[in-house]
């Protein structure tokens, strides 16, 4: 999200998340990746009307597709999706970062 936010390129985006790929392949023996979701920007409560659906959330789908399409050039690697509806209860009182007791927030 901060890539969209920041309006850089797909392509950079993507070249990014190879190279993470790749040095998390190097750090454990080469094993299989997963790429968590990004929520849809227009999801966000804070981002509704021009800002969801102009420059930033087409740079965010953008962003997606390209990672989507990196499970083309490296193998063994899985990007995930949000399968269910996302409730307002996920974002912080911000409207645009998880709550701290997300399931979706890892650490």
């Amino acid at each position: 999200m901060n890539d969209a936010t920041a309006y850089r390129s797909p392509a950079r985006f993507a070249d990014d998340l190879a190279r993470i790929v790749t040095a998390a392949r190097c750090a454990s023996a080469n094993r299989r990746v997963v790429i968590g979701a990004s929520l849809p920007f227009a999801r966000f409560r804070r981002c509704h009307g021009r800002c969801a659906t102009f420059w930033v959330g087409d740079r965010w789908a953008a962003g997606q597709a390209a990672a989507d399409r990196l499970t083309e050039r490296l193998p063994r690697l899985v990007v995930e999706r949000f399968s269910e509806p996302l409730g307002p209860d996920l974002f912080a009182s911000d409207g645009f970062h998880p709550q701290p007791e997300s399931p979706y927030v890892v650490g």
